[in-house]
């Protein structure tokens, strides 16, 4: 997930989401406690915050942090199994608003999907392990359709992205000279931290 001049990440050998910068020279934890298989990440931009997904096989959840590491919490954690933006064990696509009310499946008819993403908020994209295609489907659940995919090495397509045509987005503190941060510039509910990385040993930190 890339932010500005930040890319977050979920790291499931360290079992830690994180954020670094885009040249990749500072890095540090967000979370690094109390997540077991983090996965799939996605940002909303204008609240400043992360969701992401825990694949715990006793307790997944879909949590959500603000963008400097503040305020984690468990969003969602009723009815789920193996959360990676798309359900593969209940074999569902469902949605829920930000505040956590008004789920609803979006889509039931799904074999093994993985990765899912959205276009515009108009429609759903996501990959298939079992079939090998791309499939999609309006946000009402309307419109379904799919196309076949040649794939390589392992044979499992794992992430998918829909790119909008105009990227713009919500500006920050962080978008004009990093804020004026030496290091890492996280934008969070107050305005922005100034953040030393974890990675490197740098002056004054």
């Amino acid at each position: 997930m890339i932010f500005f001049r930040n890319v977050y990440y979920a790291d499931s050998l360290n079992d830690e989401i994180g954020v670094a910068t885009l040249d990749g020279k500072y890095q540090k934890a967000l979370i690094s406690e109390g997540l077991v298989n983090p996965r799939a990440l996605a940002l909303d931009l204008q609240n400043r915050h992360l969701y992401y997904t825990d694949w715990h096989r006793e307790n997944p959840i879909i949590g959500r942090v603000d963008m400097d590491g503040k305020n984690n919490r468990v969003f969602l954690n009723d009815d789920i199994h193996l959360p990676n933006g798309a359900n593969p064990r209940d074999l569902k696509l469902s949605c829920i608003g930000l505040d956590g009310q008004n789920r609803r499946v979006v889509y039931a008819s799904l074999q093994y999907p993985f990765g899912l993403t959205h276009n515009n908020e108009a429609k759903f994209y996501w990959t298939d392990w079992k079939d090998n295609r791309i499939h999609s489907v309006g946000i009402y659940g309307d419109g379904y359709a799919s196309f076949p995919i040649s794939l390589g090495g392992s044979g499992k397509v794992y992430g998918i992205l829909a790119v909008p045509k105009q990227c713009t987005g919500p500006q920050t503190a962080c978008s004009v000279n990093n804020g004026g941060c030496p290091h890492l510039c996280l934008p969070g509910q107050e305005g922005v931290r100034c953040e030393c990385p974890s990675n490197v040993a740098v002056k004054g930190c």
